[in-house]
């Protein structure tokens, strides 16, 4: 009688220390930082960076530029540093930023942008953006101004964290719609993080 008793103390001290670990991982779990995406359809090119950031995605990171401005960058960057703009953006770009992300944030790398504000961004008031706008990245490059339909400038909190850190900041990034669709202005590539 006495090694049955001592047999379902057993089972019931391994499902206690069972339960605990559950509980212990689902506390862990839930208690781990969602980023809160954007919605707003103007803003979707800033999460499109932040996807790409997060996830090392080259293609994710050029579909937040307008085409005309992706088609002169792959050129420019094929010619001047002899690779394909998906590789330069990957290896020159996105892991060296993702490498900096861990070692200022810790593991676990998360970013969001909340949007509090879109505004008009008018052209005839940003003169050095639009009409006189000289991009230093990719020097062959003219932006069209007679294609930009709308430009915005979506206004937030700008959040980043990880294991060891975190920090706020108040951000704003211009968006333009070209042939019905929300970019981010070329004025941000390689510089958004």
């Amino acid at each position: 009688m006495m090694s049955s008793d001592l047999t379902k103390a057993r089972r019931t001290s391994k499902a206690a220390l069972f339960a605990a670990l559950l509980i212990t991982a689902l506390a862990f779990v839930s208690c781990s930082r969602k980023a809160q995406r954007i919605t707003r359809e103007e803003a979707m090119p800033i999460q499109a960076i932040i996807d790409a950031q997060t996830e090392l995605s080259a293609e994710k990171y050029i579909s937040a530029f307008p085409p005309d401005f992706i088609a002169a960058a792959r050129e420019y960057y094929e010619i001047m540093e002899g690779a394909a703009l998906e590789d330069y953006l990957y290896n020159s770009f996105l892991v060296p930023a993702s490498e900096n992300a861990e070692a200022n944030f810790g593991k676990d790398f998360g970013a969001e942008f909340i949007v509090h504000a879109i505004m008009d961004h008018s052209r005839a008031d940003n003169p050095r953006e639009f009409e006189n706008y000289v991009d230093y990245n990719v020097i062959t490059y003219d932006l069209d101004t007679a294609a930009i339909q709308k430009s915005l400038k979506a206004v937030g909190t700008l959040n980043e964290w990880g294991d060891d850190a975190e920090h706020s900041v108040t951000a704003s990034y211009v968006v333009v719609m070209i042939d019905g669709k929300w970019y981010l202005h070329p004025m941000y590539f390689l510089t958004v993080y």
